[in-house]
């Protein structure tokens, strides 16, 4: 059967086309998160970096690893995360076949990334000095993650649907957050950090 992927004669093994569609998808996913966004919300007193951090955990521990143990079957299955990924596929092919550029991408986000998101969402809920060192340590990796991702891709852009939106939208908006929030966050651990620094200096004078 064919595809519906870039560029057209990329093999992708016992493709089978989603039974919901595009709309469907995207507010499920977005229903998602704003429920879960909603909850976080009310658990702190920084509750956007709260739930920058669970929703980052929870994709890289769970939706990217669904990706990385399904590796070369996705296109073939068509339960929830499945259809979600080829959804996404129309952005970035890549994830349809079994490419080892992002296979070491995506490991490095599920088991390194994932698990710093969770301890510093852990620490920002525990309001832990600590919480800044961590946030500017994934904030580091995030930036490097997906500068890493937009190079592999860019500017060529082959493995993308090459209609607008599939370009604007699924490869550079919904990847776009990984780079502004990283940077915000970036410039508000290195406030902290360094009057912390200031507070010790003046505080051993």
């Amino acid at each position: 059967m064919s595809h519906p992927y870039y560029p057209t004669d990329l093999d992708i093994v016992n493709y089978v086309p989603n039974d919901k569609s595009q709309v469907e998808l995207l507010l499920t996913f977005g229903t998602l998160v704003v429920c879960l966004s909603s909850v976080l919300f009310r658990w702190t007193h920084s509750p956007f970096r709260l739930i920058w951090f669970v929703l980052c955990g929870l994709l890289h521990c769970g939706f990217e690893l669904y990706w990385l143990l399904n590796l070369g079957r996705i296109a073939s299955q068509n339960d929830l995360l499945a259809q979600l990924w080829k959804e996404y596929g129309k952005g970035d092919s890549r994830y349809m076949v079994v490419d080892k550029q992002l296979i070491l991408l995506e490991s490095l986000t599920i088991f390194v990334y994932g698990p710093l998101c969770f301890i510093t969402a852990y620490l920002i809920l525990t309001k832990s000095n600590r919480q800044y060192f961590f946030q500017l340590t994934v904030s580091l990796c995030h930036l490097l993650s997906c500068t890493q991702y937009f190079l592999t891709e860019l500017p060529q852009a082959i493995h993308c649907d090459p209609h607008p939106f599939y370009f604007w939208v699924y490869l550079v908006a919904f990847n776009a957050p990984w780079v502004i929030v990283p940077l915000l966050c970036l410039v508000q651990s290195y406030q902290h950090i360094h009057q912390a620094f200031d507070h010790a200096r003046i505080k051993n004078e």
